[in-house]
């Protein structure tokens, strides 16, 4: 509540049209499955699905109460794609069915609600870093997440509801698969 409190008082007139959720924990993969704690596991969830849950209810409300043609845009993984034994991989696929069920319940409002899923994204900084996992080999930029996220939002894609854009440079079709 009171970071929604906090959100609409940044807002022009407390509107708010366009809502990103792109926070993220990931405290492990599958290999550390017989060691997670009940305390990481909850922190995950918390994080990746309760959170994006709880702050597209109080936007959606908003949105709605303000007749806006708004966008909700919830920021993935292809973990929930490729399955993972890990609370990372299950709450992000618990936001993709998020995604899916909003974009059904609040169409009728003229809110477009999408996903993205990136691979993996150079959040560091660093420059041209390497993936061998990829088949175009390098990491994805925030930037070019950032731009899927701006065409989801744009008008250009209001045909588009439940969608889940896919931007891994190909991880996925190569899943564990040696190149080299």
């Amino acid at each position: 509540q009171e970071l929604y409190k906090l959100i609409v008082s940044k807002a022009p007139q407390g509107i708010i049209d366009i809502l990103v959720n792109s926070a993220g924990l990931k405290n492990g993969q599958e290999e550390k499955f017989w060691e997670f704690k009940v305390e990481e596991f909850d922190a995950c969830i918390a994080v990746n699905a309760k959170a994006p849950f709880f702050l597209s209810r109080m936007i959606a409300k908003n949105m709605i109460l303000n007749k806006v043609d708004g966008s909700i845009i919830n920021i993935g993984s292809i973990k929930s794609f490729i399955g993972e034994a890990s609370p990372y991989s299950m709450s992000k696929f618990a936001q993709n069915s998020l995604t899916k069920g909003l974009a059904r319940m609040l169409a009728p409002y003229n809110i477009c609600v999408n996903g993205i899923s990136p691979g993996a994204t150079n959040t560091n900084g660093l420059d041209n870093i390497f993936l061998s996992d990829t088949p175009n080999g390098r990491y994805a930029t925030p930037e070019e997440i950032a731009n899927i996220a701006l065409l989801l939002a744009s008008n250009l894609t209001r045909s588009m509801v439940g969608s889940i854009v896919v931007c891994d440079g190909g991880e996925m079709l190569q899943y564990r698969n040696n190149r080299y």
